[in-house]
């Protein structure tokens, strides 16, 4: 019984493993299948380029043109044509992290204004507390609002 047991676990297994390996033939084949298609139909795009261009060839000899200087200059303005937009994006690139890094600069200058404007008050409240004269405002307010007569000073003589 234990060894019926131990047979079919191990059926079990190896239908398992040749169930994966088929399904990963079956993925490299679907997957070579795809490159080769794909390589197929670059191929044929490149051939007809070719005989495009052999034609064209024809035709500007036939015309009296020199086909080499012909595709050479075509072939120049394609690049300068690529290199200006490259530019264009590099330009645009550059102002916009230039823009980018002015906004930053703002922020900082304002935080910093900010945190100077509360420095300076503090050390204003600062000098005031030290003066003393502060405190005697406040001693004066505290007793105008406290007395009957709103007086400063209380006399107990009168």
């Amino acid at each position: 019984e234990r060894d019926e047991e131990l047979r079919v676990i191990e059926q079990e297994q190896f239908d398992a493993q040749a169930k994966r390996l088929l399904q990963l033939k079956k993925s490299v084949v679907k997957i070579s299948n795809a490159v080769h298609a794909q390589n197929e139909r670059r191929r044929k795009k490149q051939q007809a380029l070719e005989m495009a261009q052999e034609q064209e060839k024809k035709d500007l000899l036939s015309q009296g043109f020199n086909p080499y200087e012909v595709f050479r200059r075509r072939e120049l303005e394609e690049k300068q044509e690529q290199e200006k937009i490259r530019a264009a994006a590099m330009k645009q690139m550059r102002a916009e992290q230039l823009l980018e890094r002015l906004g930053k600069e703002d922020e900082a200058l304002r935080v910093d204004e900010k945190k100077r404007q509360v420095e300076k008050a503090e050390a204003k409240a600062f000098q005031r507390e030290m003066n003393g004269n502060e405190r005697r405002r406040k001693v004066t307010e505290y007793m105008q609002k406290v007395t009957i007569g709103g007086q400063e000073i209380l006399d107990p003589t009168r």
